[in-house]
């Protein structure tokens, strides 16, 4: 190949790359357009829980109880006006209700023999169902199934999907998710935020450094959400 030919060839050749990393940089679709749809992902309540039984009426009579692995799926959308919505699936949050009288029989039955035994004077392992079961009647109970869902009747799992419930504007930038509360309020650099991280279809949301997070996501962070189809 001749010098000039081969001249020729590096420019054009050179051209080409230029054009291909300038389309290349037009092509890439920015933050404020991926985010846009609607993300789901599985949420962990279990702390939740527990700390709302602590506070609430059953706490003494629950004692040291500890629920795990009770979880619900939680929705984010995102639309391209700026603003957002937060929600649960029902379906979820009744199957975690499920989920919490199946552990919470076995705990009260363990409570109940401890109590038993303690008003007899007797070992908790000697203690009878029969023994377990006059208690409950004093009660006005009947099976230990009784008394879980009476307690599940004092959980207000409304309150604990409600705090994942909300709505309002949102703002992308450097890296941080900022909210606000209210779909008549702008989020500005003041407002919570949360450090994000966009792949084509996955949402990492994380508690960012000087930042508080969104009220009810605290205990709940980080959380890493899918494109929902």
């Amino acid at each position: 190949m001749k010098k000039t030919s081969l001249m020729r060839f590096a420019a054009v050749a050179l051209a080409l790359l230029f054009a291909a990393a300038a389309f290349a940089a037009c092509a890439k679709v920015p933050d404020s357009k991926k985010i846009v749809g609607k993300w789901e992902t599985t949420v962990d309540i279990s702390k939740m829980i527990n700390d709302s039984l602590k506070e609430g009426e059953a706490a003494e009579e629950l004692g040291d109880v500890e629920f795990k692995d009770i979880s619900m799926k939680l929705f984010v959308e995102f639309k391209e006006d700026g603003t957002y919505k937060s929600s649960v699936d029902e379906e979820s949050v009744n199957a975690a209700l499920d989920k919490v009288v199946e552990q919470l029989v076995p705990m009260l039955t363990d409570i109940f023999k401890t109590a038993v035994a303690e008003t007899f004077g007797k070992d908790a392992s000697e203690v009878t169902d029969e023994e377990i079961g006059s208690f409950l009647a004093l009660l006005g109970m009947s099976s230990m199934e009784d008394m879980a869902r009476m307690i599940r009747e004092e959980m207000d799992m409304g309150d604990l999907a409600g705090e994942m419930e909300s709505e309002g504007k949102y703002m992308l930038k450097d890296g941080v998710l900022y909210t606000s509360d209210s779909v008549s309020e702008e989020p500005t650099e003041a407002s919570d935020g949360v450090a994000y991280e966009l792949a084509d279809k996955t949402l990492k949301l994380s508690v960012k450094d000087g930042k508080d997070a969104p009220e009810g996501l605290e205990e709940i962070l980080p959380l890493t959400f899918t494109k929902a189809d």
